[in-house]
């Protein structure tokens, strides 16, 4: 049996080198032996910047192939604590000093934010960075002032030994704040053990990942024991509602695992692609890290045709404790399955174990149990009961040994499977100067298990509201943080010592009966649908968010709504209703009523005659305008708001017309006088963030010039590959070979893209290249309008600077010029900034990308203020 994650590695790696560990979309895989050389190259690069096998490293990545293997290799030569990269600059200098991590390993460009932090606090930064043209998970790492070229040569390291800590994850429990969990070689290869013989992993199967890699569940239920099977895990960019399907369809997965308000978007995605589900090699389907209802349980099993196998994990556990077992054994709808690793009993509050059917609190004992907690003697102390580790979860045994889980005994909030301190939360609502008092809880939420709110008391005098805390709490935490309640009280009511207590302010409250009643749905002040639309909305609006009734007045967002029940609402609107809504509606009209007027004044969803929508509307920062395509529409950019990692607000533009109610404008400059009349109703005075994709981008140009000319500041104009050069004109007596190589050239251009994309991607690229309509209308009167304005357009010089976001996959028919025209008429200089994707895709398909780049930009911006 082996005993480090590298022996595992190596293992497999001598006895099937060429067999495949790690998958990415639109990436060639990675096999165990290059998996092997890539973790012994990292454990080098450790070992040259001074790491031990007992230092820790911080890793702050994007979700996908390189976040795994950084976290196999650094796991392997020392302690690895996964960050999650959504983290606000505050909650990092949390983490980051109380990891005291001796290097960040982190994408800079990427990651901007983290690596700033880091720097600051005196923590060199490894900069890793994907090699496009390798296999899924090679990186390019560069150490602060040491580039690649520099570094030692080949020699092998020292690896970490099993009794080592491989991983450091914070968790939440009575305390309330977050305390780092070690856990080391032996646990969590115990885990992984456990996991692929439960699962009856083997070498064939192939597990899809679309769980976070700073996640327990993730990291070891997804990749760790596939890997101890010997077999391959492909890692997705995160999950994504819309994408999923093409995945199932494309890599062949035997299994995946998630939580289980994906498992309800799958379900969703499964209904509209009956094709891909018929073809489907699902073997299982594994849920865990939230309570699986158990009627969303019997239609999963009944609409992809593979057995559920819910489990029970957490992270001092080094993820798995029990699990349902695979057919032909009983699968119990409600419960967590049976024993699946290590020992499992109830214990009462003295510490007696109690018998098949009693309550009481859930203990653990096994391999893959951490020790105790780093720098936290009591919280230790109090975890464990003769030997037993306290899960804080109650439970009881049927007479079959299968555990089903009855309540809490701690305070932490599980919203979705990310455990939440509300500690954290509490401390940013009281450095509020107008917060007298303030605790954070959790309310029952139909598909996330647990939301967070918060009660507060407001200093006398104060009018802040309930909205404005909201906004306030998103500068300082991540969005997942963020109290989708808060409700202000004159009190908060204290236990019978008069001491305030988290677990039951929820029904002291009133908020807890009802999973669907506890959300804002019921509150006070619930007005019913007024007509005939704004009722067969809220029908929708229910079916997604999973609630019991929508008020008029209800707003997406405060029920429970966020990006992925967004898309599956305007799917729905489409699919029931015959509805096609413009994403950016939802931002421009959040309540059943506005939403209804929306539809009724405009025909679908967009506001009459109005440019400017708001795709997020909170955040400290300058807002950054964003102008839309040759197409019209603002949904392009919905997804690239949602991936921003900073919390500045974000504007679109959709062109004149889109609603079919006007003309379109017909010239660039009309274009950019309407739409700066909007943004400064909006942003009266600068500095000004502007960007446009394609076409977008020289509205843009002639907007920053206007504002320049107007004597206000521009301080960042984006152009995402926006091009003034045109495609060369084809000479008109072309011999009949070279038309011949153009087409050999395009179909190799085409299929080389449809060959990297899964089968939903590969749906949009060719509805995309024949300019099919996407919206409520026709849009071609709008294409040609906007084709049109951009000939007859003759920019002038810019005195200001600009960034080119530029792709590095151009269709060969173009005449190719590095800066596409644009160098001389910046005369304060232009950036080049590559990107992902090609000028089809690359808003669509990469749009985290894009943001990543785009918000590294505007943080150094930031920084020199």
């Amino acid at each position: 049996m082996v005993a480090t994650l590298l022996e595992l590695v190596e293992a497999h790696a001598q006895s099937r080198p060429d067999a495949v560990a790690i998958e990415a979309p639109g990436r060639s895989p990675l096999t165990y032996r290059e998996l092997l050389d890539e973790m012994h190259s990292i454990g080098r690069l450790l070992r040259s910047v001074g790491v031990a096998p007992t230092d820790r490293v911080a890793i702050v990545l994007p979700n996908g192939p390189e976040m795994a293997v950084a976290f196999l290799a650094v796991a392997a030569f020392a302690g690895s604590a996964p960050l999650n990269p959504a983290y606000r600059a505050p909650e990092l200098d949390f983490y980051l000093t109380d990891l005291e991590p001796r290097v960040l390993l982190t994408q800079v460009d990427a990651m901007p934010v983290a690596a700033a932090v880091a720097r600051a606090a005196g923590i060199e930064v490894l900069d890793a960075r994907p090699v496009a043209e390798g296999p899924a998970g090679r990186m390019s790492i560069e150490a602060d002032g040491v580039a690649p070229a520099d570094q030692p040569p080949a020699s092998p390291a020292s690896p970490a030994a099993a009794a080592d800590v491989a991983l450091v994850l914070h968790t939440s429990g009575t305390t309330s704040r977050p305390k780092m969990v070690p856990l080391t070689q032996a646990n969590v290869l115990a885990s992984a053990r456990h996991i692929a013989t439960s699962l009856q992993l083997t070498e064939a199967d192939r597990c899809l990942n679309v769980m976070p890699l700073f996640h327990i569940h993730g990291l070891i239920a997804a990749v760790l024991s596939s890997l101890y099977a010997g077999s391959a895990v492909r890692c997705t960019p995160g999950f994504d509602p819309m994408r999923f399907m093409g995945w199932l369809d494309e890599a062949r997965p035997s299994w995946y695992t998630a939580v289980p308000t994906m498992h309800q978007s799958v379900l969703a995605q499964a209904a509209r692609h009956p094709d891909v589900v018929a073809r489907s090699s699902l073997r299982f389907v594994r849920s865990s890290s939230a309570s699986l209802p158990a009627p969303l349980m019997a239609e999963l099993e009944s609409t992809l045709g593979a057995p559920v196998i819910e489990a029970y994990g957490m992270t001092e556990a080094s993820h798995q404790m029990t699990s349902n077992p695979l057919p032909p054994r009983a699968r119990k709808p409600g419960s967590v399955g049976l024993p699946a690793g290590p020992e499992v009993a109830v214990m009462d509050g003295s510490g007696t174990l109690l018998a098949q059917g009693e309550v009481g609190e859930v203990v653990i004992r096994g391999p893959n149990v951490t020790a105790g907690y780093l720098g936290a003697a009591e919280a230790t102390a109090a975890a464990f009961t003769n030997g037993w580790f306290r899960t804080g979860d109650e439970g009881r045994f049927d007479e079959d040994g299968y555990l089903f889980l009855t309540g809490r005994l701690k305070e932490v909030i599980n919203r979705g499977g990310e455990t939440i301190a509300p500690r954290e939360i509490d401390d940013v609502l009281s450095t509020h100067s107008d917060v007298a008092q303030a605790i954070a809880f959790a309310v029952p939420h139909p598909t996330l298990g647990e939301e967070v709110a918060a009660a507060v008391v407001l200093r006398e005098g104060a009018s802040t509201s309930a909205a404005d805390l909201r906004s306030f709490v998103a500068t300082q935490l991540s969005d997942a943080k963020v109290p989708k309640r808060i409700e202000l009280v004159a009190e908060i009511p204290k236990g019978p010592t008069g001491k305030l207590q988290r677990i039951g302010l929820a029904e002291r409250l009133g908020l807890a009966g009802d999973a669907a009643t506890s959300l804002p749905a019921a509150r006070r002040g619930y007005e019913e649908p007024a007509t005939e639309l704004e009722s067969e909305l809220a029908r929708v609006w229910c079916d997604v968010l999973g609630v019991e009734q929508v008020g008029r007045h209800d707003e997406f967002v405060d029920l429970g709504g966020d990006s992925l029940s967004a898309v599956e609402l305007f799917l729905e609107l489409e699919a029931q209703l015959n509805l096609r809504v413009t994403m950016a509606s939802l931002f421009t009209a959040p309540t059943i009523a506005e939403q209804a007027a929306l539809i009724e004044a405009a025909d679908g969803g967009t506001d009459a005659g109005r440019c400017l929508v708001t795709l997020r509307g909170r955040g400290p920062g300058s807002p950054l305008a964003m102008v839309h395509g040759i197409h019209g529409t603002a949904d392009l950019f919905y997804r690239f708001a949602a991936a921003l990692p900073d919390g500045f607000p974000v504007y679109a533009f959709q062109s004149v017309g889109v609603d079919g109610a006007q003309p379109p404008l017909a010239t660039i400059e009309e274009m950019a006088q309407r739409y700066l009349s909007e943004l400064r109703a909006v942003q009266p005075v600068g500095p000004y963030r502007l960007a446009g994709a394609s076409f977008g981008g020289i509205v843009a140009f002639e907007m920053a010039q206007r504002l320049e000319r107007a004597g206000e500041r521009v301080e960042f104009l984006g152009l995402l590959d926006a091009r003034l050069v045109e495609p060369a004109p084809r000479p008109a007596a072309a011999t009949l070979g070279q038309r011949l190589d153009l087409a050999i050239a395009k179909a190799r251009f085409h299929t080389r893209h449809l060959r990297a994309r899964d089968w939903e991607g590969r749906r949009r690229y060719l509805l995309g290249r024949l300019r099919r309509p996407r919206g409520p209308v026709e849009r071609s009167e709008i294409f040609l309008a906007n084709e049109r304005a951009k000939h007859a357009y003759v920019p002038g010089p810019y005195r200001g600077a600009a960034v080119l976001f530029r792709t590095d996959n151009p269709e060969p028919w173009l005449e190719r010029r590095e800066d596409y025209g644009w160098q001389t008429l910046c005369e304060g200089g232009l950036s080049i900034v590559p990107i992902a994707g090609d000028h089809q895709d690359f808003v669509a398909e990469h749009s985290a990308d894009l943001a990543r780049r785009v918000s590294a930009v505007l943080a150094r911006l930031d920084e020199q203020r």
